[in-house]
């Protein structure tokens, strides 16, 4: 028997309090984190009465869930504009709403170019010791976002990589994201490599693998 107990699939990443004082004990200064609050207030505020804005952030933005998702991403590509359609205006206010008391109790600031995916092995050994293989959907390989599920090209580049959720200063870690040809049937998630004294993930919380999240 063969029991499937989850798929790789792209999920909304935000800092946490215990993330930024991580982050604060390797040195990352507090304006790093006021600048992306205040990106992150600026596009829910642009949300309300901008409609390309509210189509860019609804998918990306965690909180509702997919199928009233949808039903506003409908509502918007048919060209209703939350500044004349109240029911439309209301629902993206309760998503500001929701996002805001977040961002007030918990400090979740939205990471644009950022993703909670599931840990695997490289099987086939390829990746180099301290490097990953990730590829998102809808990312492409500079990590910007497309717009699109359409999978692109593979991340290249460093990368920080903290364990979901982080408990110790270890459970961050910044590795390099490479591009290895014999990858590119695994998406959405992170692909660590089997080289090395020590497992990367191991490094992390101590992570075997077994659906953990990074």
């Amino acid at each position: 028997h063969l029991e499937v107990i989850a798929i790789g699939k792209r999920i909304p990443y935000y800092l946490n309090r215990h993330v930024i004082l991580l982050l604060g004990v390797h040195s990352v200064p507090d304006s790093v984190f006021i600048n992306m609050q205040q990106s992150m207030l600026n596009d829910l505020n642009q949300m309300l009465i901008d409609p390309e804005r509210a189509m860019d952030m609804v998918p990306r933005l965690s909180g509702s869930s997919s199928g009233t998702s949808g039903a506003l991403m409908h509502m918007l590509h048919s060209g209703l504009d939350p500044r004349f359609d109240p029911f439309l205006l209301s629902c993206l206010h309760a998503i500001r709403s929701h996002h805001l008391m977040n961002l007030r109790k918990k400090t979740r600031i939205f990471v644009k170019k950022g993703a909670v995916l599931l840990g695997g092995i490289d099987e086939t050994g390829k990746l180099p010791e301290d490097c990953v293989f990730v590829q998102i959907s809808g990312y492409s390989r500079d990590g910007e976002v497309s717009g699109s599920d359409v999978v692109q090209r593979p991340l290249t580049g460093p990368v920080l990589v903290p364990k979901h959720h982080v408990m110790h200063p270890g459970d961050v870690r910044m590795l390099m994201a490479v591009d290895i040809p014999e990858l590119h049937q695994h998406r959405n998630m992170i692909m660590f490599s089997q080289h090395g004294r020590r497992p990367e993930p191991h490094k992390m919380a101590g992570s075997d693998l077994d659906g953990d999240q990074f």
